[in-house]
């Protein structure tokens, strides 16, 4: 988990994502990429980074803040290696807050 309040230009280098991400926006404005698609973001809105992937921030606001929220190298390899039956499991015990 990560917090982060950057200026207006910044511009965050490509990169790959070694564990699957969500980005939660608090305030300003995102031009978000992650793999192939790009779209502008923002208070509110989430992007969603798939482990593996290409992606980039660029503010388009004077200030933008957001939270990053990554998987655990544990937390990965316990969903990678579920049987089907176990995966079906862990749905149907999912509780939205």
């Amino acid at each position: 988990f990560g917090f982060f309040e950057v200026p207006g230009g910044y511009d965050e280098p490509r990169a790959t994502a070694e564990r699957e991400m969500f980005i939660y926006v608090l305030g300003g404005r995102l031009q978000a990429t992650s793999g192939a698609r790009a779209k502008t973001v923002g208070s509110g809105d989430i992007v969603y980074v798939p482990r593996g992937s290409a992606y980039r921030l660029q503010v388009q606001s004077p200030y933008a803040r957001y939270v990053l929220v990554c998987s655990t190298p544990y937390l990965e390899n316990r969903i990678d290696s579920m049987s089907p039956e176990e995966a079906e499991q862990a749905r149907l015990h999912i509780k939205p807050n």
